[in-house]
């Protein structure tokens, strides 16, 4: 049995799969019989199944994924004692829940120790808290639950969160508000291989981390950025030795990806360019960025040794890579606002013929307009003269 919607359950030893809506909520849960789901894997609900009706609780010691969306009626989800009870869940996804303050509620009576305390969800792997307008801490108590297989964490339009600490083995990390990286969220770069980050209006704190967490860092998307003319400082980039992908999308605030540090200074003192090395880059992905002039805004050697995808579109302000020399040993093809350039085409030189001819193009169409017009403005005149 795949999904079970029927009014009148005493008890349901075979579901594996359940979802319930609000039309059947009151006939399953709120009858004065007590309701078994003896295999119980997945729960998809827009109620809190946990909450003011006679449910035992052993029924969900087998549940490995669970969903709530649209609960309204309390500022917690579980307390301690029901999330004791969920060893085995692996998916917990919480959604447009608008009250919820905390997922785990406190219980005073109960006596409980910090390791009781902090060890949770013991095979969690991958948690939602998206939409969760009120949503301030995951637990109550002040202290951090250590969420030991948690692999990936998607935290979006929270943001009211204050304190969150994310588990040690985490590898997939997506957010929408930055702050996290600063205050309340305490994110582990150094365990961290996928981090995704959308939708922001603020400035990004990446000079304010500590460079050396980004190490082990494989895959970083960045869309809908809006918070800044730049994404890197060049320190960042010395540490990101391990990255693979880079993706960044929709920023159109953005005028160059990597700036030089303040500090530091563009040239060495011999006179030679610096250099900026992506080891094991295989994918950059660089589009609709309108106002992106460049990759980096000084004379910088740019090293791409493993680059095998390169793909720039809807970037009609890019002059230029870098000031510097570009290197690309590997790479096959690149797609550039519309066209293919083999690994032979100097890349610096394909984007500033493409911009030179995009603004002839544009002096053109303005010269044109402006004769339309003043014709326009001659047949107006002798029309009013006749």
């Amino acid at each position: 049995m795949t999904s079970m919607v029927q009014s009148n359950v005493n008890s349901s030893e075979g579901t594996t799969n359940v979802n319930i809506d609000d039309h059947h909520y009151s006939h399953l849960f709120c009858q004065q019989q007590k309701i078994s789901f003896g295999k119980l894997e997945e729960l998809v609900t827009s109620r809190n199944p946990f909450c003011g009706h006679k449910v035992d609780l052993s029924c969900f010691n087998g549940l490995q994924e669970l969903t709530i969306c649209k609960y309204e009626s309390s500022m917690s989800l579980f307390s301690f004692t029901i999330a004791q009870n969920l060893v085995t869940l692996r998916e917990l996804d919480i959604r447009e829940c608008d009250e919820i303050i905390q997922v785990i509620k406190d219980e005073e009576d109960k006596a409980m120790s910090a390791g009781e305390r902090n060890r949770l969800f013991p095979n969690l792997q991958r948690l939602w808290l998206v939409d969760l307008r009120k949503f301030v801490s995951f637990c109550e108590w002040n202290c951090d639950v250590e969420l030991p297989s948690l692999r990936f964490v998607n935290i979006t339009g929270c943001p009211n969160i204050k304190n969150f600490s994310l588990a040690p083995n985490l590898e997939d990390f997506r957010t929408n508000l930055n702050n996290y990286l600063e205050v309340g969220v305490k994110v582990p770069f150094d365990s961290l291989k996928q981090l995704s980050i959308v939708e922001n209006e603020n400035p990004l704190y990446c000079y304010k981390i500590p460079v050396s967490l980004f190490s082990g860092l494989e895959k970083l998307e960045i869309s809908w950025y809006h918070g800044s003319m730049s994404l890197f400082s060049s320190s960042v980039v010395g540490n990101l030795v391990n990255l693979k992908q880079l993706i960044i999308d929709c920023c159109y605030e953005m005028v160059k990806v990597i700036k030089d540090d303040e500090e530091e200074n563009a040239v060495s003192g011999d006179g030679q360019s610096t250099t900026l090395l992506f080891p094991k880059l295989q994918e950059l992905q660089l589009s609709y960025l309108p106002k992106l002039v460049s990759f980096c805004e000084w004379k910088c050697d740019v090293e791409f040794p493993s680059l095998r995808i390169l793909r720039i579109y809807e970037c009609p302000n890019m002059k230029y890579f870098t000031l510097g020399s570009l290197t690309t040993p590997n790479l096959k093809t690149a797609y550039i606002n519309g066209r293919y350039f083999g690994a032979e085409k100097d890349l610096n030189v394909v984007l500033q013929k493409q911009y030179l001819a995009r603004e002839k193009e544009n002096q053109e169409n303005e010269k044109k307009g402006s004769a339309e017009d003043q014709e326009n403005k001659a047949e107006i005149e002798e029309e009013q003269n006749s």
